[in-house]
Formats: structure tokens, C-alpha cells, sequence
């Protein structure tokens, strides 16, 4: 919101910002319901329907949250029970090195109750956005004791992204290019 609000007043716009998991913003966007969606990777099944921004407003990290450390080798994850976001593929956005695959996963579409498993300690550790799982933590559980370990190896470009045809792309590239964003 720190770049969305100040890009948009730039531009004029009178925005409403409405929170969407991440399924149903999947659907959403081949129905055409909303002008704009933020912090898009750009996939070829969602240029069919949108245009992106060329400026990325940020990089995503992925970081592993965890309570239970593994006692040989902080690294490997292989013994933990971990919660992980939908949407996050262990096979291409987690090296091997971190041993997840050996784990037992469990899914879900929700942060909040990932990492309300971690606090109940139903997972060891829980797999998400390095920035949603700070904020979540620092909001809703100062007080547990978490681990962090950025995977390095994973960053993802995100933009904004417009419904084709809903306003000129370009104006908003240079309102961004004026913007200092930073990761």
C-alpha cells in the first residue's frame, strides 16, 4: 500500500482495495470483476487477461518460519511438520538443500491459520511470503518464539495488473519510474 496509495494519487484515481484469497483472485481475473490486481507474478495464462506494469513494485522472498530447530542441521527441514501456502510448488521454488520434500506437508489458502497451526503447534514450521509472515507475526504473535530463514534462491518480480483495455499502462509505468521503490 505504501507504493499503491501514493501511485495512485499521482495518477488521480480513486482506488477501493478489497483482499482476495489467492483462488478466488485466480477466478476473478478470467471474469473481468475487477480493473486492477497487485503483486502479480506475470504468467502466460494471465496475460490472456491482463496487462502488467513493466516495473516490478516489488520482489517476493519466501521464508521458513519455524519453532522446532532440527538439531543436526538447521538447514534440513526433512523431520518437521510444515504448513505451507497453496500455490508455493516445493519442486521449483524450494531447493532441495532445505529437505522439504521429506517432510510431511500440509496445505492450506491461509496464512492466518498457518500460522495459527505454528503457534498451536500443530506444524514445526510454515513455508510463505517473507513480508506476510513478518506482518503476520508481529500482529498476532509477538510473543512466539519464531525462527526465520529466507530462501535466498527464490525471488519473484511482482506487478500491477490491469484488465486489457482499462486505462493506459504507459501513464502508470512512468508514475511508478518516479515512485522510489525499494524490495
Amino acid at each position: 500500500m505504501a507504493i499503491i496509495n501514493p501511485l495512485f494519487e499521482n495518477l488521480n484515481l480513486t482506488i477501493k482495495v478489497k483482499n482476495l484469497p489467492w483462488a478466488r483472485l485466480k477466478e476473478e481475473i478470467k471474469h473481468n470483476k475487477f480493473d486492477c490486481y497487485f503483486s502479480l507474478a506475470k504468467f502466460s495464462d494471465r496475460e490472456l487477461h491482463l496487462t502488467y506494469t513493466e516495473i516490478p513494485i516489488h520482489i517476493t522472498q519466501l521464508a521458513i518460519f519455524y519453532t522446532k530447530p532440527n538439531e543436526t542441521n538447521k538447514m534440513n527441514f526433512s523431520d518437521h511438520i510444515i504448513g505451507i501456502q497453496n500455490g508455493i510448488d516445493i519442486d521449483k521454488d524450494i531447493p532441495e538443500k532445505y529437505g522439504i520434500s521429506e517432510a510431511k506437508i500440509h496445505r492450506t489458502g491461509s496464512n492466518e491459520n498457518l500460522f495459527k497451526m505454528l503457534s498451536l503447534n500443530r506444524v514445526n514450521a510454515v513455508i510463505t511470503n517473507k513480508v506476510v509472515g513478518e506482518n503476520i507475526l508481529k500482529n498476532n504473535y509477538s510473543a512466539l518464539a519464531v525462527k526465520q530463514l529466507v530462501i535466498e534462491e527464490y525471488q519473484l518480480p511482482v506487478y500491477l495488473a490491469f484488465h486489457k483495455n482499462t486505462l493506459d499502462v504507459n501513464k502508470v509505468n512512468l508514475a511508478l519510474s518516479k515512485l522510489s521503490i525499494t524490495k
